[in-house]
């Protein structure tokens, strides 16, 4: 089984049918193709969570404290 990631439709795609994936289709395929996994890599994405998260984060944390 082949599956494949859509970019115009946004959904794994099982390449054989032309069909979008079941979830138990990318279960299979996941368990079929597993992926290496190693301690201490770098991640994949260098991506920050947007500013005004972090901001109110800080803030809740900050008055916990005071209280």
């Amino acid at each position: 089984m082949n599956i494949k990631y859509n970019n115009d439709i946004g959904a794994f795609i099982n390449t054989e049918t032309g069909e979008k994936a079941t979830q138990s289709e990318l279960l299979m395929w996941t368990a079929e193709n597993p992926m290496e996994v190693k301690v201490g890599e770098p991640k994949l994405t260098k991506a920050k969570a947007p500013g005004k998260i972090v901001e109110e984060g800080v803030e809740s944390i900050t008055i916990k404290e005071k209280i």
